[in-house]
């Protein structure tokens, strides 16, 4: 029966509604002939909610009831909002989905005092997107903007929570006061996690046997699941992991005392039936309703497969159609009130992949040249206005900057790297990364346009994580590296950033910056530049939230970072990087304007004209 009934969840998952309910009533059929209660209600749950019967429904509520199970209760719960929604009585939908959400809130606060939210992080996500959709079909019933303003805030908690609970633990310190021998183990298993990462990927390089790689995997997995345990025992060791409140949604009227007169917050919902596009500013909010998740997501992924094949002849020809497809579906509806404003721009979904600097402005494809977003706007990307809140909150807690800049660049990746004494260097070596010419340059006109006393340089062999990991980084304005940037699909935790690989003697080392030593790290700097390929991407970690390169470094103390979303060109990022420094250190702009101003330049250069070389960094964080 047990075994039926997850046959069922499985073609649920695929589509296959038919064979889900045949699975499921085969289940019931022999629960029913046992005297296991809990089971039995499982799958009647599972039955009811996929036939939508109300009876079935609340035969297992009373079940789930009776036995305290409140994740089992949460689901009848939604799946009771579901069948109210769609008989139109969208105030008991309203009532069943706030009852399932507060459920869930419960279990996830003993989740994270465990240290495995994950699950329930999936399942409070799910739900908010219904609670969204209630609330907004409430409003087009009977218009009202404080149903609205309740969307965006349930919308605004959703799509980040994971990184805003864990910028709420890094104000706390919740490693302060914690048993030392529990922060030792700590780093002890992240160097045998980072050993064993570097056997496998040095295996998968040189293409070894799969009877060598599959243990190591099976290392790498379980010393990722001892990690999340010792991380979960620190929490509860920590006398400040009591002080941390329970996150509740940003208020509307917060997010609108944050927004100068001449910003817009665009933030997009996308929904399975509907998305929304909430937009927010200094005189109140409204609400647009956009197609589907599915086409947006579709459209926005050819969009940025196209930008970032841009500078290839057959792709420019069909750029132009792309974008403006994808501009009218989210820009469209606000173009009129866009006027100059500087853009903070929420995404969800895929359109986290995409720049909107590089969207055009108009409503049809244009002759010549097109105008873009960035032709009129700045543009700041954000996780959410709650983290934007959070991100503020705590610069202005800590003490000003006492030095300007510090790059980490122009890593050696092999042997026959050219600054390699004579003695080793050799032909012979075969690098796993490219080297980049480039970054010595872009590292050295950036360092010339600070004094002497305000810089630091960690170039070549200098550029090792153990100059990060040190904490002398701390206390610098902007933290720049160059290099290369790291994803590792599977399990994002591993992904990071890739620094010298070779010492002065031509020894190897591990060069690598892993995530999950990046949230270990203290970096409060006002801005962090990640000058390397696609440090920018997220991706969904089986409902932990996004995770990503930018959000390591926010926890880790960053107020604001510039990060790109695709494998960018060596030289046109040094030319680009240069030219966002004249504007930030020489010209004293902001860093959203010092941006911009650099992306223009780039336009206007015939050999960097296409979006390819001057659209691939964007924004992330404080706007100011």
């Amino acid at each position: 029966a047990g075994a039926l009934d997850r046959l069922g969840s499985a073609y649920l998952e695929l589509g296959r509604e038919d064979d889900a309910r045949q699975a499921f009533e085969a289940s019931l059929e022999i629960y029913r002939a046992s005297t296991d209660r809990i089971h039995t209600a499982h799958t009647v749950s599972n039955l009811g909610c996929l036939k939508r019967d109300p009876k079935l429904l609340e035969e297992a509520e009373q079940v789930f009831a009776a036995f305290g199970d409140r994740a089992a209760l949460a689901h009848v719960r939604f799946c009771q909002a579901r069948l109210e929604r769609d008989a139109g009585h969208l105030d008991a939908a309203l009532e069943r989905i706030e009852e399932a959400i507060a459920l869930v809130d419960q279990l996830r606060a003993t989740a994270l005092r465990q240290g495995h939210p994950a699950p329930v992080l999936a399942l409070w996500q799910e739900y908010s997107a219904l609670h969204i959709e209630i609330l907004m079909r409430l409003h087009e019933q009977s218009p009202d903007e404080n149903r609205v303003a309740r969307a965006f805030e349930v919308s605004d908690l959703a799509r980040a929570r994971h990184l805003y609970e864990m910028l709420l633990e890094a104000r706390v310190d919740v490693r302060s006061g914690v048993p030392e021998e529990l922060l030792e183990q700590e780093r002890a298993l992240q160097r045998r996690l980072n050993a064993a990462e570097l056997r496998r990927q040095s295996l998968v390089q040189l293409e070894g046997d799969d009877s060598d790689i599959g243990p190591l995997e099976k290392t790498v997995r379980r010393l990722l699941g001892e990690l999340a345990d010792v991380q979960a025992a620190i929490r509860t060791a920590s006398p400040r992991f009591a002080e941390l409140r329970h996150p509740s949604p940003v208020r509307f009227e917060d997010v609108r005392k944050l927004l100068a007169s001449d910003t817009l917050l665009l933030s997009y919902v996308l929904g399975e039936e509907r998305s929304y596009l909430f937009v927010v500013s200094r005189e109140g909010i409204e609400s647009h309703v956009l197609p589907q998740r599915r086409s947006i997501d579709e459209l926005a992924w050819r969009v940025y497969q196209g930008l970032r094949n841009s500078q290839q002849r057959r792709m420019r020809r069909q750029l132009p159609e792309l974008t403006q497809q994808l501009g009218n579906m989210l820009l469209g509806p606000v173009r009129d009130k866009l006027e100059e404003h500087r853009l903070l721009v929420v995404g969800d979904g895929l359109l986290h992949y995409v720049p909107f600097a590089a969207l055009p402005l108009t409503s049809q494809v244009a002759e010549g040249a097109p105008e873009f977003v960035v032709d009129r706007h700045e543009v700041v990307h954000l996780p959410s206005a709650a983290v934007m809140q959070t991100l503020r909150e705590r610069a202005a807690q800590r003490p000003a900057p006492s030095k300007e800049l510090a790059v980490i660049a122009a890593a050696v990746y092999s042997t026959n790297h050219h600054r390699m004494p004579s003695t080793v260097r050799t032909t012979s070596s075969q690098p796993t990364l490219v080297e980049l010419p480039h970054t010595r340059r872009e590292a050295e006109s950036i360092l010339a346009l600070v004094a002497p006393d305000q810089r630091l340089a960690a170039l070549g062999f200098a550029a090792h994580p153990e100059l990060v990991r040190s904490g002398d980084l701390n206390g610098y304005r902007i933290l720049h590296f160059a290099t290369h940037g790291l994803l590792h699909e599977e399990h994002p935790q591993l992904s990071g950033i890739a620094l010298s690989m070779f010492d002065e003697a031509g020894q190897a080392r591990d060069g690598h910056l892993r995530l999950h030593e990046i949230y270990a790290l203290d970096l409060p700097a006002d801005l962090v530049v990640l000058s390397a390929c696609r440090t920018a991407l997220t991706r969904q970690a089986q409902g932990a939230g996004l995770v990503g390169l930018a959000h390591g470094f926010f926890y880790a103390g960053a107020s604001r970072l510039l990060v790109s979303v695709w494998d960018v060109h060596d030289e046109a990022t040094s030319e680009l990087m240069a030219a966002f420094y004249r504007g930030l250190l020489v010209e004293r702009l902001s860093p959203p304007a010092a941006l911009r101003q650099a992306q223009l330049w780039m336009r206007q250069q015939e050999r960097w004209r296409a979006a390819y070389y001057w659209a691939g960094f964007v924004l992330e964080g404080e706007w100011k």
